[in-house]
């Protein structure tokens, strides 16, 4: 990613199940959000949104109620499920 001009502090969300009411995003910074990846126990279906976009999730309604990172305590990435 480096490569192409994102560095690890560059805003990520990475979508699992996208559109589906089991949808989960891992929102932070790409560091944040490969950390709580590498924590993770299941492997859904996922898309990775790297750059200024990924940070604009908040403030386009695409705010669901948010629960800590998935079995982490140290990571500020945030979790969010779609509510039902």
């Amino acid at each position: 990613m480096e490569a192409h001009g994102f560095g690890a502090d560059s805003p990520a969300a990475l979508i699992f199940n996208g559109t589906l009411p089991s949808q989960e995003t891992i929102q932070g910074t790409l560091t944040e959000v490969i950390e709580a990846v590498r924590r993770r126990t299941l492997r859904d279906p996922a898309i990775l949104v790297v750059g200024r976009v990924a940070a604009l999730r908040e403030h386009c309604g695409g705010s669901t109620r948010a629960r800590s990172s998935a079995g982490a305590s140290s990571s500020p990435a945030r979790v969010n499920r779609r509510s039902t």
